[in-house]
């Protein structure tokens, strides 16, 4: 389908991009609260620190396809006001509701709303990666939360069997003679997770030209976080058995979760980096 475009010459390129900063100005204004409320969760909660590093990540990726923005031409799109009316409009509805996860998508899908309404389908196109890149700043994790609790404990319960210690299990409470271990919000691996797969998304993105490579990588940037953090608490919980409680419940756990996860990172990247097309998929 073609878009409801007004060509313009080159010379005009940059009215576009003045119309652009204009625009991106006012929102950063209009929404400021939206925006502050997002940085104090980047700023506050550790499994959103990432969020702070989301835009300059998708400016960078924008920066690598320089060359290719100068070669696609400027339109004026006016579905991509459209959406605009209709994110302001959801906005609303989320403020009104006081539901801040609404907000919060409301104000990163702006961006590229408005990348559509001033440079129109080709540059939009062009950047759909780093645009969509700029989603992943949303905090959102409590669905997640609970379930990985839950394939957490049920890990850790089935590897005590299998290493015949005594084991009973009370929802997120395992019990050994040793004493009583919980598998809290913060043991889920959530963390390492979310780190994961932001990091993974662009990772098989600058890496792969395949989709087919890009899906298999993505799914075991999921489930290999899983397994490890389902192998950690199994081993802080034999360290609770053989060692002591004080030793398994300390600090130390958490430093040695974060090495661990450390290295299941830095393996997962340099197996993936083995089997990377010739070519950069981002400059393609």
């Amino acid at each position: 389908m073609n878009d409801p475009v007004r060509p313009s010459l080159a010379k005009y390129r940059k009215y576009h991009v003045f119309s652009f900063m204009i625009i991106i100005a006012f929102i950063f204004i209009s929404f400021s609260e939206t925006f502050l409320s997002m940085f104090h969760i980047w700023y506050t909660s550790e499994a959103f620190q990432h969020g702070m590093l989301i835009m300059p990540i998708s400016l960078y990726v924008i920066w690598l396809k320089r060359h290719k923005i100068k070669l696609v031409s400027f339109n004026v799109n006016y579905y991509g006001l459209v959406a605009v009316f209709f994110l302001c409009l959801l906005w609303l509805l989320g403020d009104i509701a006081g539901v801040q996860l609404v907000k919060h998508f409301v104000v990163m899908s702006l961006f590229s709303s408005v990348v559509l309404t001033c440079f129109g389908f080709s540059l939009f196109k062009t950047l759909l990666f780093p645009l969509g890149y700029l989603l992943l700043a949303i905090p959102l994790r409590a669905p997640f939360v609970y379930p990985l609790q839950q394939v957490t404990a049920d890990m850790v319960y089935f590897g005590l069997q299998l290493t015949n210690i005594p084991v009973f299990r009370e929802g997120q409470l395992v019990h050994i003679p040793a004493g009583t271990f919980e598998v809290a919000e913060a043991c889920s691996g959530i963390n390492f997770l979310t780190a994961m797969v932001t990091l993974s998304i662009l990772f098989s993105y600058l890496t792969y030209r395949s989709y087919k490579k890009r899906f298999i990588f993505l799914m075991l940037s999921i489930i290999v976080p899983v397994i490890a953090n389902g192998l950690r608490a199994y081993f802080i919980v034999l360290a609770g058995h053989f060692i002591s409680m004080d030793v398994a419940g300390g600090a130390d756990h958490i430093i040695f979760g974060w090495q661990f996860f450390g290295v299941i990172m830095l393996l997962m990247f340099w197996v993936g980096h083995k089997y990377a097309d010739h070519e950069e998929s981002v400059r393609s």
